[in-house]
């Protein structure tokens, strides 16, 4: 799904897609007005914690001046998706089994989700705010 961003009378676009054989989500950065091949690349492995994720610069679109508000759009957007692709890397490794079997006995559901009510824990506590 492509999020678009205009600046300074340019439009500007990120794709997103997963590549399986790296284990990483790809999110592309290209201008839209006119169309052009993506010209900056963020990698967020998502299986593999000693992966960090990295940019690179497609050096076949030649050198170009990314304005601020572009590459802080951009970066933003890169930081969302290290945040829910590397999220469960902040799990306790005691909770990663019955976490994983939640998600497949209740696929799509978040901890957002409305029809999602809070589980009660040994002292009652059933989540919300932080106390």
């Amino acid at each position: 799904m492509p999020s678009n961003f205009q600046h300074a009378g340019q439009g500007y676009a990120i794709g997103r897609f997963c590549s399986m054989p790296d284990d990483a989500w790809y999110l592309e950065l290209a201008e839209t007005d006119p169309p052009g091949r993506p010209f900056l690349t963020a990698i967020v492995p998502d299986e593999d914690p000693d992966r960090a994720p990295t940019v690179r610069s497609d050096e076949r679109t030649g050198h170009r001046d990314i304005p601020y508000a572009v590459m802080s759009w951009f970066m933003e957007e890169v930081a969302e998706e290290v945040r829910s692709s590397r999220g469960w890397m902040e799990i306790a490794p005691e909770l990663l089994g019955p976490t994983g079997q939640l998600r497949t006995i209740l696929p799509g559901l978040t901890t957002e989700d409305k029809q999602c009510p809070p589980l009660p824990t040994a002292d009652g506590w059933s989540g919300g705010a932080a106390r």
